[in-house]
Protein backbone atom coordinates (compact mmCIF):
# COMPACT_ATOMS: atom_id res chain seq x y z
CA UNK A 1 0.00 0.00 0.00
CA UNK A 2 1.51 3.31 -1.06
CA UNK A 3 -0.29 6.09 0.78
CA UNK A 4 2.59 8.22 1.92
CA UNK A 5 1.57 11.84 1.68
CA UNK A 6 3.87 13.77 4.00
CA UNK A 7 2.73 16.97 5.59
CA UNK A 8 4.74 20.10 4.77
CA UNK A 9 7.75 19.75 7.06
CA UNK A 10 5.93 17.09 9.07
CA UNK A 11 4.16 17.67 12.36
CA UNK A 12 6.12 18.99 15.35
CA UNK A 13 7.75 16.48 17.65
CA UNK A 14 7.18 17.42 21.31
CA UNK A 15 9.48 15.28 23.43
CA UNK A 16 7.52 15.35 26.70
CA UNK A 17 4.22 14.92 24.89
CA UNK A 18 5.55 11.88 23.03
CA UNK A 19 6.85 10.31 26.25
CA UNK A 20 3.57 10.98 28.08
CA UNK A 21 1.57 9.46 25.22
CA UNK A 22 3.89 6.45 25.18
CA UNK A 23 3.24 5.69 28.84
CA UNK A 24 -0.47 6.32 28.44
CA UNK A 25 -0.64 3.76 25.63
CA UNK A 26 1.50 1.25 27.52
CA UNK A 27 -1.01 1.38 30.36
CA UNK A 28 -4.07 1.45 28.11
CA UNK A 29 -2.85 -1.60 26.17
CA UNK A 30 -1.48 -3.51 29.16
CA UNK A 31 -3.73 -6.53 28.62
CA UNK A 32 -3.11 -6.50 24.87
CA UNK A 33 0.61 -6.52 25.64
CA UNK A 34 0.16 -9.69 27.72
CA UNK A 35 -1.82 -11.37 24.93
CA UNK A 36 0.55 -10.32 22.17
CA UNK A 37 3.71 -10.90 24.19
CA UNK A 38 3.02 -14.22 25.91
CA UNK A 39 4.19 -16.48 23.09
CA UNK A 40 7.10 -14.28 21.91
CA UNK A 41 8.35 -13.90 25.49
CA UNK A 42 8.04 -17.65 26.04
CA UNK A 43 10.04 -18.36 22.87
CA UNK A 44 12.62 -15.76 23.87
CA UNK A 45 12.87 -17.37 27.32
CA UNK A 46 13.40 -20.79 25.72
CA UNK A 47 16.12 -19.44 23.43
CA UNK A 48 17.84 -17.66 26.34
CA UNK A 49 17.78 -20.93 28.28
CA UNK A 50 19.37 -22.74 25.34
CA UNK A 51 22.04 -20.07 24.97
CA UNK A 52 22.80 -20.40 28.68
CA UNK A 53 23.65 -24.09 28.40
CA UNK A 54 25.49 -23.99 25.07
CA UNK A 55 29.24 -23.48 24.93
CA UNK A 56 30.41 -20.27 23.30
CA UNK A 57 30.50 -20.64 19.55
CA UNK A 58 28.40 -20.73 16.43
CA UNK A 59 25.39 -22.50 17.92
CA UNK A 60 25.12 -20.04 20.78
CA UNK A 61 25.37 -17.10 18.37
CA UNK A 62 22.72 -18.67 16.09
CA UNK A 63 20.36 -19.20 19.05
CA UNK A 64 20.90 -15.58 20.13
CA UNK A 65 20.16 -14.30 16.61
CA UNK A 66 17.04 -16.48 16.50
CA UNK A 67 15.69 -14.30 19.31
CA UNK A 68 14.98 -11.69 16.61
CA UNK A 69 12.13 -13.87 15.33
CA UNK A 70 9.81 -13.64 18.38
CA UNK A 71 10.77 -9.98 18.81
CA UNK A 72 9.77 -9.32 15.20
CA UNK A 73 6.40 -10.99 15.73
CA UNK A 74 5.75 -8.83 18.76
CA UNK A 75 7.03 -5.63 17.14
CA UNK A 76 4.82 -5.88 14.06
CA UNK A 77 1.76 -6.56 16.20
CA UNK A 78 2.59 -3.73 18.59
CA UNK A 79 3.16 -1.18 15.85
CA UNK A 80 -0.21 -2.11 14.31
CA UNK A 81 -1.94 -1.87 17.68
CA UNK A 82 -0.56 1.63 18.35
CA UNK A 83 -1.12 2.96 14.84
CA UNK A 84 -4.49 1.40 14.04
CA UNK A 85 -6.02 1.04 17.50
CA UNK A 86 -7.52 -2.16 18.96
CA UNK A 87 -10.59 -2.28 16.71
CA UNK A 88 -8.89 -1.72 13.37
CA UNK A 89 -5.86 -3.83 14.25
CA UNK A 90 -7.76 -6.78 15.77
CA UNK A 91 -8.13 -8.72 12.52
CA UNK A 92 -4.41 -8.53 11.75
CA UNK A 93 -3.00 -9.30 15.19
CA UNK A 94 -1.75 -12.68 16.30
CA UNK A 95 1.09 -15.15 16.02
CA UNK A 96 1.57 -15.46 12.28
CA UNK A 97 4.53 -15.04 9.96
CA UNK A 98 3.98 -13.35 6.63
CA UNK A 99 5.30 -10.72 4.28
CA UNK A 100 5.26 -8.01 6.94
CA UNK A 101 7.34 -10.00 9.37
CA UNK A 102 9.82 -11.12 6.71
CA UNK A 103 10.32 -7.56 5.47
CA UNK A 104 10.61 -6.28 9.05
CA UNK A 105 13.29 -8.86 9.93
CA UNK A 106 15.28 -8.28 6.74
CA UNK A 107 15.23 -4.50 7.26
CA UNK A 108 16.26 -4.99 10.90
CA UNK A 109 19.28 -7.04 9.83
CA UNK A 110 20.15 -4.55 7.09
CA UNK A 111 20.06 -1.66 9.54
CA UNK A 112 21.97 -3.51 12.25
CA UNK A 113 24.74 -4.72 9.97
CA UNK A 114 24.84 -1.40 8.12
CA UNK A 115 25.31 0.66 11.27
CA UNK A 116 27.80 -1.90 12.52
CA UNK A 117 29.84 -1.58 9.34
CA UNK A 118 29.83 2.22 9.50
CA UNK A 119 30.84 2.28 13.16
CA UNK A 120 33.21 -0.69 13.03
CA UNK A 121 36.38 1.25 12.15
CA UNK A 122 35.91 3.96 14.83
CA UNK A 123 35.15 1.31 17.46
CA UNK A 124 38.28 -0.66 16.57
CA UNK A 125 40.37 2.49 16.78
CA UNK A 126 38.89 3.43 20.16
CA UNK A 127 39.40 -0.11 21.47
CA UNK A 128 43.09 0.18 20.61
CA UNK A 129 43.26 3.51 22.48
CA UNK A 130 41.46 2.06 25.51
CA UNK A 131 44.14 -0.61 25.85
CA UNK A 132 46.65 2.14 26.57
CA UNK A 133 44.58 4.81 28.35
CA UNK A 134 40.99 5.35 29.58
CA UNK A 135 40.80 8.65 27.71
CA UNK A 136 38.97 6.88 24.94
CA UNK A 137 35.93 6.13 27.13
CA UNK A 138 34.16 9.47 26.45
CA UNK A 139 34.86 9.03 22.75
CA UNK A 140 33.45 5.50 22.90
CA UNK A 141 30.30 6.90 24.49
CA UNK A 142 29.96 9.47 21.72
CA UNK A 143 30.36 6.80 19.04
CA UNK A 144 27.66 4.67 20.65
CA UNK A 145 25.31 7.66 20.87
CA UNK A 146 26.04 8.45 17.22
CA UNK A 147 25.20 4.86 16.25
CA UNK A 148 21.90 5.02 18.13
CA UNK A 149 21.14 8.42 16.58
CA UNK A 150 21.72 7.12 13.05
CA UNK A 151 19.64 4.01 13.74
CA UNK A 152 16.70 6.05 15.01
CA UNK A 153 16.82 8.40 12.03
CA UNK A 154 16.32 5.35 9.80
CA UNK A 155 13.90 3.39 12.01
CA UNK A 156 10.59 4.88 10.90
CA UNK A 157 10.60 2.18 8.23
CA UNK A 158 9.50 -0.34 10.87
CA UNK A 159 6.10 1.13 11.82
CA UNK A 160 5.61 1.77 8.09
CA UNK A 161 6.18 -1.92 7.31
CA UNK A 162 3.64 -2.89 9.98
CA UNK A 163 0.89 -0.92 8.20
CA UNK A 164 1.89 -2.04 4.69
CA UNK A 165 3.21 1.34 3.57
CA UNK A 166 5.81 1.59 0.79
CA UNK A 167 8.41 3.54 2.73
CA UNK A 168 12.18 3.22 2.69
CA UNK A 169 15.22 4.25 4.70
CA UNK A 170 15.64 7.39 2.59
CA UNK A 171 12.11 8.53 3.42
CA UNK A 172 12.68 7.86 7.12
CA UNK A 173 15.86 9.96 6.99
CA UNK A 174 13.93 12.75 5.27
CA UNK A 175 11.01 12.65 7.70
CA UNK A 176 13.29 12.83 10.75
CA UNK A 177 15.40 15.68 9.37
CA UNK A 178 15.83 18.34 12.04
CA UNK A 179 14.11 16.13 14.61
CA UNK A 180 16.77 13.49 15.24
CA UNK A 181 17.84 14.85 18.63
CA UNK A 182 14.21 15.14 19.74
CA UNK A 183 13.59 11.56 18.65
CA UNK A 184 16.68 10.43 20.55
CA UNK A 185 15.59 12.35 23.65
CA UNK A 186 12.06 10.91 23.52
CA UNK A 187 13.42 7.38 23.11
CA UNK A 188 15.83 7.77 26.04
CA UNK A 189 13.23 9.37 28.32
CA UNK A 190 10.66 6.68 27.56
CA UNK A 191 13.02 3.69 27.79
CA UNK A 192 15.55 4.66 30.48
CA UNK A 193 13.20 4.38 33.51
CA UNK A 194 12.03 0.95 32.38
CA UNK A 195 15.60 -0.21 31.75
CA UNK A 196 16.58 1.07 35.21
CA UNK A 197 13.69 -0.82 36.82
CA UNK A 198 14.64 -4.01 34.96
CA UNK A 199 18.31 -3.72 35.94
CA UNK A 200 17.27 -3.05 39.55
CA UNK A 201 15.12 -6.19 39.56
CA UNK A 202 17.93 -8.33 38.15
CA UNK A 203 20.42 -6.85 40.62
CA UNK A 204 18.14 -7.45 43.60
CA UNK A 205 17.38 -10.99 42.40
CA UNK A 206 21.10 -11.77 42.29
CA UNK A 207 21.91 -10.06 45.59
CA UNK A 208 19.05 -11.73 47.44
CA UNK A 209 19.81 -15.21 46.11
CA UNK A 210 16.49 -15.39 44.25
CA UNK A 211 18.34 -15.84 40.95
CA UNK A 212 20.00 -18.98 42.35
CA UNK A 213 16.85 -20.30 44.03
CA UNK A 214 14.54 -19.76 41.04
CA UNK A 215 16.75 -19.10 37.99
CA UNK A 216 14.12 -19.89 35.38
CA UNK A 217 11.50 -17.65 36.98
CA UNK A 218 13.96 -14.76 37.15
CA UNK A 219 15.04 -15.35 33.56
CA UNK A 220 11.42 -15.39 32.36
CA UNK A 221 10.66 -12.15 34.20
CA UNK A 222 13.83 -10.65 32.76
CA UNK A 223 12.69 -11.56 29.24
CA UNK A 224 9.22 -10.17 29.94
CA UNK A 225 10.70 -6.94 31.25
CA UNK A 226 12.81 -6.64 28.13
CA UNK A 227 9.66 -6.80 26.02
CA UNK A 228 8.07 -4.03 28.09
CA UNK A 229 11.11 -1.88 27.35
CA UNK A 230 10.83 -2.84 23.68
CA UNK A 231 7.14 -1.88 23.67
CA UNK A 232 8.05 1.59 24.94
CA UNK A 233 10.59 2.08 22.15
CA UNK A 234 8.22 0.72 19.51
CA UNK A 235 5.50 3.07 20.73
CA UNK A 236 7.80 6.08 20.42
CA UNK A 237 8.68 5.09 16.84
CA UNK A 238 5.00 4.63 15.96
CA UNK A 239 4.04 8.02 17.37
CA UNK A 240 6.93 9.78 15.64
CA UNK A 241 6.16 8.00 12.37
CA UNK A 242 2.54 9.13 12.54
CA UNK A 243 3.51 12.72 13.33
CA UNK A 244 6.32 13.13 10.83
CA UNK A 245 5.16 11.13 7.82
CA UNK A 246 1.61 12.43 7.46
CA UNK A 247 0.34 8.84 7.43
CA UNK A 248 -3.33 8.37 8.31
CA UNK A 249 -4.95 5.29 9.81
CA UNK A 250 -7.99 5.92 7.62
CA UNK A 251 -5.92 4.83 4.60
CA UNK A 252 -4.48 1.73 6.24
CA UNK A 253 -5.36 -1.90 5.68
CA UNK A 254 -6.52 -3.49 8.91
CA UNK A 255 -6.14 -7.11 7.82
CA UNK A 256 -3.09 -9.10 6.68
CA UNK A 257 -1.66 -8.33 3.25
CA UNK A 258 -3.26 -10.24 0.39
CA UNK A 259 -0.31 -12.39 -0.57
CA UNK A 260 1.88 -9.51 -1.73
CA UNK A 261 4.86 -8.07 0.11
CA UNK A 262 4.30 -4.62 1.64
Amino acid sequence: MNAHAPLPGGSPLPVLGTVAETYRLLWAYRWESVRLGLIPVSVSFLLATIVGVLPEGGLAVAAALADLVPLTLFAVNWHRLVLLGPRRAAAGLGVRWGARETTFLVRSLMLGFGIGAVMGVPLLAISAVLQRTPVGLPILGLVIVAAVFLSLRLSLVFPAIAVDLAYGFAQSWKDTAGRGLRLLAAMLMASAPLWAALLLFVGLAEASGLADAAPFAVLFLDRAGGYVVAAAGLTVLSLVFRRRSGWSADKAIAGPPAGAPP
